[in-house]
């Protein structure tokens, strides 16, 4: 089993390869800086919406999301 993780510090970089603010990568997903900025901080939740929009700006979602794999539980089901 695994989890998806936000991978901050890859976005970051990739705004900084295309020479973007954090301003412009909200005109670029076409949504307000106050929720970009929330979603950069994990106070937002990296859901369906959000990679849309990181769609929107020429971002795949695979570059910006890690899955982590997870120990299984001893009561999980298999």
């Amino acid at each position: 089993m695994a989890t998806m993780q936000r991978n901050t510090a890859r976005l970051r970089a990739m705004m900084a390869e295309r020479g973007w603010t954090e301003h412009e990568l909200a005109r670029a997903m076409d949504i307000g800086y106050p929720y970009l900025n929330r979603l950069l901080k994990g106070q937002r939740g990296l859901g369906v919406h959000a990679l849309a929009c990181l769609r929107l700006a020429g971002i795949a979602w695979e570059d910006v999301v890690e899955l982590v794999p997870t120990s299984p539980t001893p009561d999980a089901p298999k």
